[in-house]
């Protein structure tokens, strides 16, 4: 594998993407004789906010999941303006085990993540994302946006300039923290 390429199959995270924080080329995904994703061309300008569109089955998933570097492209190249460490995909709606608080949930992430990180940066977090009143009920009694809001706070806990792509994101991400939040608003990038 040299600079600014990538073998089939094996994406990278590269640097000097001049300004783009995401690049593909002819990316494809095959599952057997299924064709979930052909000749995806793709280039997301660093700091933006980027939103794919399309029917169901149309390879909206399946493409998050070879940027989040969660399955392996079938052909194609996939180049990152980050490290593939900084890069998350939030589901539709995270599963948290429900007796943990989102104080300790976003705890968790950082201690696994980010070990150096202060312990007064999880309280940042929880208010950015409007949860700081919620941050010691536990998430099992959390409503959807709740659950989504939190999602998006672990990587940005340890990753303020992380790429988060997120699955499906509904209008309850939009309220209290969402507005602010570093990984909902940027891709590899400075906040917008």
């Amino acid at each position: 594998m040299t600079a600014g390429t990538t073998e089939p199959g094996h994406p990278a995270g590269l640097a000097g993407l001049a300004g783009l924080a995401v690049e593909t080329t002819e990316l494809g995904k095959r599952y057997g004789r299924h064709v979930a994703l052909d000749g995806a061309h793709l280039a997301v300008p660093a700091g933006s906010v980027y939103g794919l569109v399309g029917p169901n089955g149309a390879g909206k998933t399946t493409l998050l999941a070879v940027l989040a570097g969660l399955r392996r492209p079938s052909s194609g190249r996939v180049r990152l303006g980050t490290a593939r460490a900084k890069v998350a995909l939030l589901p539709d709606t995270p599963q948290f085990d429900p007796w943990l608080t989102g104080r300790e949930v976003v705890s968790l992430a950082a201690h696994l993540t980010a070990p150096h990180l202060p312990p007064d940066r999880v309280d940042d977090v929880l208010g950015t994302a409007g949860l700081g009143t919620a941050a010691d009920r536990r998430v099992g009694g959390y409503s959807r946006g709740m659950l989504q809001r939190l999602g998006l706070r672990p990587p940005s806990s340890a990753n303020p300039g992380s790429c988060c792509s997120t699955n499906r994101p509904r209008p309850s991400t939009r309220p209290a923290g969402a507005t602010s939040s570093t990984s909902s608003r940027t891709c590899a990038g400075t906040p917008r």
